[in-house]
């Protein structure tokens, strides 16, 4: 058995359980304050589903996923992102990210898969390598497993430079699976182009500047 997580560096208490999503007009909101997991991405597509096709007919509809989480499951987070684009492709619902708090590992993976993505001030975003838990045989463990997880990096990778258009998806694989945790700042992520837009306290937002030339390119 192969169980992919990219769980978070430091434990963080989940709230009491509640209402995950809530709908007012021509907008949707989603929750996610709860560990990316298996659960986690079944309520998560059927709510965003039900969501979508309930303000498909409802003039300028969007829905906001507003993220607090440590990250999780990679699979499960795959599946989250698969929704999310579901959804604008075949409803043309856009779907916006924000971090309220922090956004680690997965939870940041599935925040780029928003249309607008914005933070703030006091948010914090942590990318780090994947971590496993295996059993199985050895053709399974040392063959197999190499190979999804070449996937899973290679996918993480393009996701994050089609967002950012910054550099070349190898230089992203690079810096998300070095093996260390980077920690990044609201300012870090804006500079990065992690994120769209960041507000600071109460009308001070930012936008990311210009590219430099050399943006598409390896550096």
């Amino acid at each position: 058995m192969v169980t992919p997580a990219t769980a978070p560096a430091t434990t963080v208490e989940s709230p009491a359980p509640g209402p995950s999503a809530s709908m007012e007009g021509s907008r949707g909101t989603y929750y996610l304050f709860e560990e990316v997991s298996n659960a986690e991405a079944k309520r998560f597509c059927g709510t965003l589903w039900a969501m979508a096709t309930a303000l498909v007919q409802v003039p300028e509809s969007r829905i906001t996923v507003l993220i607090n989480s440590g990250g999780g499951s990679v699979g499960a987070g795959f599946a989250m992102i698969e929704m999310m684009y579901k959804v604008k492709r075949e409803l043309g619902i856009p779907v916006d990210t924000v971090i309220l708090g922090y956004a680690y590992s997965m939870g940041a993976t599935i925040f780029q898969a928003g249309d607008h993505r914005s933070m703030g001030y006091f948010s914090t975003m942590m990318l780090h390598s994947s971590s496993w838990q295996v059993s199985g045989r050895d053709s399974e463990v040392f063959k197999d497993l190499k190979k999804l997880s070449d996937l899973y990096q290679g996918m993480t990778a393009e996701l994050f430079f089609r967002r950012t258009e910054l550099h070349s998806a190898q230089w992203w694989q690079h810096l998300i699976y070095s093996g260390t945790e980077r920690y990044l700042s609201a300012q870090e992520c804006l500079k990065l182009r992690l994120v769209d837009e960041v507000c600071q306290f109460l009308d001070e937002c930012y936008r990311p500047t210009t590219p430099s030339p050399t943006g598409g390119k390896d550096e």
